[in-house]
């Protein structure tokens, strides 16, 4: 395994602190400076119209660019929406909240797409293991996020708390800019390497006629590509039953009488559930295959809303909010999987990229913007109710794209179906 990952991994787990830290006090800073609480979600959900916005425009850029300038300069776009949102909370701006929360989510969007950059420094046979372990990165994020959002304010005497929070993800995008400066990334060159050496073989074949023009391999493509649209609207609606869920169990936490500390420990179990995984669903998924992978995840979703509305109590939601980590650990993972095995080459994986992150934008920010509204229309039993139908109807897509999904073995392009079922 190229080290470059383990950074990666790290880089990765940073970017997720941003987000668990962005999910615990969006709301309690908005709720504070907006006009009423009607207003208290928006930054959050700008937030996730910024990843939306621009997780396409930020793939196709590190393609013309490479990935190390463009993911620099999200970096630094990460440490001027920290400084908006200090003086927003300093001047009591609900407007500079926004834009530092939509910038937040610029940033975001950049920074997911580590989880792409680790297969271009990996050989084919190894894509499964350098996407887990760069994923596990966000096992980091379990711990650190809800401590910064827990304890900077008392580390930081004097302080408001929560410019102290902001102060935190200035310098973690300073430190992100730093690692990234000092990582290799892989520039995208016209002739692409075969799919079965990656990296390490580039100063190996360079003085040789194959690393001109070495042999193209075919590959999927894009259009009519039943496979391909499963992959990111599994990967999508992953992200955004998880968003709409996690973001109301706070709230139904908090109508059932726990405190805010509680609630941070469950919010910390379930991003535990969400990335520890990582260190060995790889190996499940090659015992299992990337179908029964798959089912696996579809069972831990309806389990989590199943037990949500059995009860509501301090263990059920301990259960439901774990069962909807690895939910989404599993279904998010398998559809990124899918996405780098059937584009691993050439400018079209980046387009398969932007588009894969473009629609788990657009999800997550439907899950996080639509989260109080169904809350309030549906109540908690209904709205699980709902999330249970949701995933029933990504079963029965599933059933339609079975067959192909099976040929998604890792072993090479030649062995995915180009085309639709």
């Amino acid at each position: 395994m190229n080290p470059s990952v383990y950074w990666l991994m790290l880089c990765y787990g940073l970017g997720v602190t941003v987000a668990v830290v962005s999910v615990t006090v969006s709301g309690l800073i908005g709720a504070a400076l907006a006009p009423n609480l009607f207003w208290a979600t928006l930054p959050y959900g700008l937030q996730f119209i910024g990843v939306m916005l621009s997780a396409f425009g930020s793939s196709a850029l590190q393609a013309h660019f490479g990935r190390k300038p463009i993911i620099i300069g999200a970096c630094l776009l990460l440490v001027l929406a920290a400084v908006l949102g200090g003086v927003s909370v300093a001047k009591g701006s609900f407007v500079l909240l926004c834009a530092a929360h939509f910038l937040v989510g610029v940033f975001l969007a950049n920074s997911a797409l580590l989880r792409f950059a680790a297969l271009d420094l990996t050989p084919k046979k190894l894509h499964a293991k350098a996407l887990s372990v760069v994923v596990f990165g966000g096992t980091f994020a379990a711990l650190l996020g809800p401590f910064i959002s827990r304890n900077v304010g008392s580390l930081l005497a004097g302080m408001n708390p929560y410019i102290g929070v902001y102060l935190a993800i200035g310098v973690i995008g300073m430190l992100l800019t730093l690692l990234i400066v000092f990582i290799p990334f892989v520039r995208y060159q016209a002739n692409p390497l075969p799919s079965d050496e990656g990296i390490q073989s580039v100063t190996q074949a360079s003085t040789s006629k194959a690393a001109v023009t070495p042999p193209v391999t075919r590959q999927a493509s894009l259009q009519g590509n039943a496979v391909f649209l499963f992959a990111i609207t599994c990967g999508g609606i992953a992200y955004g039953l998880m968003n709409m869920i996690m973001i109301n169990s706070s709230i139904q936490m908090k109508i059932q009488g726990f405190d805010f500390n509680s609630v941070t420990y469950y919010i910390q179990m379930h991003v535990l559930a969400m990335f520890f995984p990582s260190l060995f669903n790889m190996k499940i998924l090659t015992y299992l295959g990337v179908r029964r992978f798959i089912i696996l995840g579809f069972g831990f979703q309806c389990l989590a809303s199943v037990v949500f509305i059995a009860n509501q109590t301090a263990v059920t939601f301990a259960i439901s909010l774990i069962a909807l980590g690895l939910a989404w650990n599993i279904l998010y993972t398998a559809a990124s999987y899918i996405v780098g095995e059937l584009f691993s080459e050439g400018a079209i994986k980046f387009k398969a990229q932007g588009i894969n992150d473009l629609v788990v934008g657009v999800f997550s920010a439907m899950g996080a913007l639509s989260a109080g509204m169904l809350l309030q229309l549906l109540g908690w039993n209904w709205l699980q109710g709902f999330a249970i139908v949701v995933t029933l109807a990504l079963v029965l897509f599933y059933w339609r794209v079975a067959k192909p999904l099976g040929q998604v073995s890792g072993q090479g392009s030649e062995k995915v179906s180009p085309q639709s079922a």
